[in-house]
Order: structure tokens, then C-alpha cells, then sequence
């Protein structure tokens, strides 16, 4: 599915429209410089027919913003009561992580750090414990962070300081989760060290594929991630 999409292949339903059609081809160039712009697809023939411009709204006087602010207080115990759930990742955000051609990670964060991700087949709360118990193994002090995070911290002194780093768990389903390692502090050479050499081993029982390893049999998928 993905080389298909890579290379824009696809079959149109005879049912289409030809407007659609020739929409459907302007949206799925390859190439982004040339693709359709929003402004664009507003100005198609397909996209005019039926469209109502919508009305504006009327607008808030401050004072009634602080009245609704005022109601807040209300809902504090729901909002806190969802904190500790994990963070989504919907399936593009998952083909682009985990295909080494395919890398959008732009689209999604402003900063981009050195980091590998990997999926795994077991509960997001599960991958959670994994780690912490693989940093502890390792010598690290282990703290959890935000929301579904697990901070490492080296207890000695690298090439340049202490080496830190953050895992981040993203729910994709109820038994799939992907994970990302990030470089906090310390030398690169030690955080490749530490994603290449040392995390992988204590993680082998929960990982399904490291981002850029070659997908794993088919069988092996459908086991794992029954």
C-alpha cells in the first residue's frame, strides 16, 4: 500500500465524475510543489457545485468570555481524569514515522530531534512498564514525565555530560503503540549508542518493528498483533 502511494497509483470507480476525476489526479501528484492548493480545489468545478460560503459568525464581547471562563472550574476533575492518556497517532502519522522514504515528520512537529521509533503490539500502559524497567536495568534514573512519557538520565558523565533521553508512548489501537526515543542531553554518539546497542535487547519482547528494519513476515504480524 505504500509504494502505491509513494508513486500516486491508483484505479478511479467508472461512477466518478469527470470533474472529481480530474481533481482526484491534481491531489494525489507526487510531486508537492505541483500538487492542488486549497485556494485551488475552492475555485473547481466540483467543489463550487452545492457550496455555501459559510456565514460568520456574530462576534464574542469580552465580557461573556469571562463568564464562560468562570464555568471552567466545573469540568477541572474530568479534564484531569484524561491526563493520563496517552497521546493518538492515526495511520499517516504511523507510515510516516516508520518509512525511512516517506519521512513527514515536518507536518507534525516544529523541532525535529534525533530520535528512533519503534511499534509495538502490546498496551500502551504495558510499553510504559517495559521501559521503565529496561532503564532501571541499564543503570539510568527513571522518572516519569508527562502525560504517557519515561525519562532516562545517565548516573555518570558521557562525552559531553550526561546522556538523557525521553520516550514518548502513542496509542494507534487498544494493542498497538508506537514509541519514540528522544535526544534530551549528553553526546549524540552515546544516544545512538544507547538506541542502536543498548535499549534494543531489553525491549525485544515487546517490539514489533524498529523504524527502517524490513517489515516482519506476515505471519509474524498477524501473531503478534492479533
Amino acid at each position: 500500500m505504500y509504494q502505491k502511494i509513494f508513486k500516486a497509483e491508483y484505479q478511479v470507480p467508472p461512477w466518478v465524475s469527470g470533474d472529481a476525476r480530474r481533481l482526484i489526479a491534481r491531489l494525489l501528484v507526487v510531486d508537492p510543489v505541483k500538487r492542488i492548493s486549497i485556494p485551488e480545489i475552492m475555485r473547481t468545478p466540483w467543489f463550487r457545485k452545492g457550496f455555501v460560503p459559510p456565514v460568520p459568525s456574530p462576534p464574542v464581547s469580552p465580557k461573556k468570555w469571562l463568564d464562560e471562563d468562570d464555568g471552567c472550574d466545573d469540568n477541572s476533575s474530568s479534564t484531569n481524569s484524561g491526563a493520563m492518556s496517552p497521546r493518538t497517532c492515526n495511520a499517516f502519522q504511523l507510515i510516516s514515522s516508520m518509512s525511512s522514504g516517506f519521512d513527514l515528520s515536518g507536518l507534525f512537529e516544529s523541532e525535529q530531534k534525533a530520535a528512533t521509533v519503534f511499534t509495538s503490539c502490546a498496551p500502551a500502559a504495558t510499553v510504559v512498564e517495559k521501559l521503565e524497567a529496561v532503564g532501571w536495568t541499564l543503570g539510568f534514573e527513571v522518572t516519569r514525565g508527562k502525560g504517557w512519557e519515561v525519562r532516562m538520565e545517565a548516573k555518570a558523565d558521557g562525552t559531553s555530560g550526561r546522556l538523557a533521553v525521553t520516550a514518548e508512548v502513542l496509542e494507534v489501537a487498544a494493542d498497538v503503540a508506537v514509541v519514540e526515543f528522544a535526544h534530551d542531553a549528553g553526546d549524540a554518539l552515546d544516544f545512538n549508542k544507547f538506541c542502536a546497542e543498548d535499549v534494543r535487547p531489553g525491549l525485544a519482547d515487546i517490539v514489533w518493528r524498529w523504524q527502517g528494519d524490513s517489515p516482519p513476515p506476515a505471519t509474524a504480524a498477524v501473531v503478534g498483533c492479533a
